[in-house]
């Protein structure tokens, strides 16, 4: 009859082993840690993670006499019952295998902290693999007491046998591939995944200046080591720019940590921008973040800015990336290009923001010249003034002859930070001028609207459909309207 219910219990815990993860559970995030030192914990002791490496130089013989045995903690400290862990250790089966994993009680040793009714499941154990059950109560196949609370997350300890003579000389590191765990909150439906493939992360790529961003070193477990010592962490960060950079609490950019610091703050300061490179050395593996841009924040970023005659007006239209404290703009009109008055009405802005806004303005009262400048002053919610650069428009064209053919020209070509794309319609049509890298992705998207015949610019600063500033590099502006197509190569250099 005993051995009726644990086969009972034994086609559960697969059924939870082995079911789809539908969602994640109480365990998701959980890792697991190994402390060597099992020979210095008594009876009285309640257990910690002391440590994951064994300098004292120890000789381990072939079979029974070299073995040695590991515990396995779960962190951060379970709250909730584990049904069931499968784990994975990364081993050499040439040179040592895993020989069993029990719960101290099991070898003798009394100290009131196992967490009883603990059974191997899946016994594949020469190769590393192990699969553990965990329950409570009188009868291991009642549901009820199926699963049980880790104390101080102990999950139990492994033993492992060499299976050739290590001398003291040499070093032993063992470390972890897979690991999963079954919470009890929803039966048969939940499982745990840890995957153990590390990658450095960085918290944002954008970061204005005087803010921080986090360098975070995911999915990594730290091996346990025997003639030798972890692995240290080390981290570069390289700062290009003339912004100031340094990581909360270290001295440098280039230092060491232990294998329990997985995360940096890097700060930043002063004036300008930089651009930051971080990266880890680990033994033999070494693994970089994307890079993050620290640059001052201005009040307005704006996209774009152009203007065009339509009849006997010019509409002028212009976009934000971003806007941060922002009441709003006038419009400041110039014959000259020197001398600059306000036009229509105060344009109100939306404070604070990181939505791409557009907005348009009608200038109907025009001067009888053939050209006029126009520059945005846009103001903030304190009263400080920022302005645009201005932008030129042909007023001469309300006068002209409609073009006769279709034509396309950039300038300045190359540029920094702006060019201007102009264009002459012969007839009205659907216009759209898109700007391309040299791999044929969208940068930009500057024009997509129905337009009259005549002659039309259209500045381009150089930024994407984000906002975000691009890189030096040859760019393709293609314009499409009606029958016609052209493409004209940019360069920008910066």
């Amino acid at each position: 009859m005993r051995e009726l219910k644990r086969f009972s219990l034994l086609a559960v815990g697969l059924m939870l082993l082995f079911a789809a993860n539908a969602s994640a559970g109480d365990f998701a995030g959980s890792s697991v840690v190994f402390d060597l030192d099992v020979d210095i914990t008594d009876a009285n002791e309640i257990m910690t993670n002391e440590g994951n490496a064994d300098s004292s130089g120890l000789a381990l013989s072939a079979g029974t006499g070299g073995r040695f045995e590991v515990e396995v903690f779960i962190t951060p400290v379970p709250t909730t019952p584990l049904t069931s862990l499968a784990i994975n250790f990364d081993i050499d089966t040439l040179v040592v295998e895993l020989n069993r994993f029990r719960s101290e009680s099991e070898d003798g040793w009394q100290d009131n902290t196992d967490p009883p009714g603990l059974i191997v499941l899946a016994n594949t154990e020469s190769s590393g693999l192990v699969e553990i059950a965990y329950g409570t109560g009188a009868s291991l196949s009642d549901l009820d007491h199926f699963g049980f609370i880790l104390p101080n997350g102990y999950a139990g300890t492994a033993r492992f046998q060499p299976n050739r003579d290590i001398p003291d000389t040499e070093e032993l590191k063992i470390g972890v591939t897979f690991a999963a765990f079954a919470d009890t909150n929803s039966v048969g439906s939940s499982r745990d995944t840890l995957t153990v493939n590390p990658a450095l992360t960085i918290s944002s790529e954008q970061v204005e200046l005087g803010g921080s961003a986090t360098a975070t070193l995911a999915n990594y477990i730290a091996p346990f080591v025997i003639n030798g010592t972890s692995d240290l962490i080390e981290w570069t960060v390289a700062s290009i720019g003339a912004a100031g950079v340094d990581v909360e609490g270290q001295s440098g950019l280039v230092f060491s940590t232990g294998t329990d610091v997985t995360s940096i703050v890097i700060n930043s300061s002063g004036s300008g921008a930089a651009a930051v490179d971080v990266s880890v050395a680990i033994g033999a593996t070494n693994l970089a973040a994307p890079q993050v841009v620290f640059e001052e924040a201005t009040p307005v970023e704006l996209a774009s800015f152009a203007g065009e005659v339509v009849e006997e007006r010019v509409v002028l239209n212009w976009t934000t990336g971003s806007q941060t404290n922002n009441a709003g703009w006038r419009l400041l009109r110039s014959e000259d290009g020197e001398n600059y008055e306000a036009v229509g009405e105060f344009v109100p802005g939306a404070g604070t923001t990181e939505e791409l806004l557009s907005y348009t303005f009608d200038d109907a009262e025009l001067p009888q010249s053939e050209i006029v400048f126009y520059v945005l002053e846009q103001i903030d919610l304190d009263g400080s003034v920022q302005l645009s650069n201005p932008i030129e428009v042909l007023l001469g064209a309300r006068f002209q002859d409609i073009p006769q053919e279709f034509g396309v020209n950039s300038y300045p070509n190359p540029f920094n930070p702006s060019t201007t794309v102009s264009y002459d319609l012969p007839s009205a049509e659907q216009v759209t001028i898109v700007i391309y890298d040299v791999l044929g992705q969208e940068i930009r998207r500057l024009v997509d609207d129905q337009k009259a015949a005549g002659r039309y610019n259209i500045r381009w600063d150089a930024r994407d459909n984000s906002g975000r500033s691009v890189g030096s590099g040859v760019y393709i502006a293609k314009i499409e309207a009606g029958a016609f197509s052209q493409s004209q190569k940019m360069l920008l250099l910066k």
